[in-house]
């Protein structure tokens, strides 16, 4: 995912839960980040990441932790430390936000689950809003 100047770009990595950033001017990675909490010691399993439209918040699905990693982003686009929020389902497999910034829907696959998060505009932050359960197993979701 590229931030609005183009000149980051944001790397969800599968595996290892990391959040990798690029220089797109100097063609380099610049930031390695850890998208799983310290306790946390079992596989990261990223599987989407997301651009709040303020371009302030970053957005990770963790399906190993089943968390939601919210990244402040910095004026020239490197990441910060970030804070996690439960997705409301099992194995969050993708997310997508509103057009407006103010809902994050999160897809449950294992549990077959469509959670909604209302986003605190000044920190990020998610508060589950509305679980909806017999969704099929998602593995996408899109906001239109």
């Amino acid at each position: 995912m590229f931030d609005a100047s183009g000149r980051r770009l944001y790397v969800l990595t599968e595996l290892s839960g990391e959040v990798d950033v690029f220089d797109m001017d100097r063609g380099t990675l610049a930031q390695v980040c850890s998208a799983l909490p310290e306790s946390f010691s079992g596989p990261g399993m990223g599987a989407a990441v997301r651009m709040h439209p303020n371009g302030r918040f970053l957005y990770a699905s963790l399906r190993g932790p089943g968390l939601i990693a919210v990244f402040p982003v910095g004026a020239e686009g490197w990441l910060a430390q970030p804070a996690f929020y439960p997705s409301g389902g099992r194995t969050p497999r993708d997310i997508s936000l509103t057009p407006d910034g103010r809902f994050l829907l999160a897809g449950g696959q294992d549990d077959c689950s469509v959670c909604v998060h209302a986003v605190d505009p000044a920190e990020g932050a998610l508060r589950q809003v509305w679980r909806m359960e017999e969704a099929g197993s998602v593995t996408s979701i899109a906001v239109l």
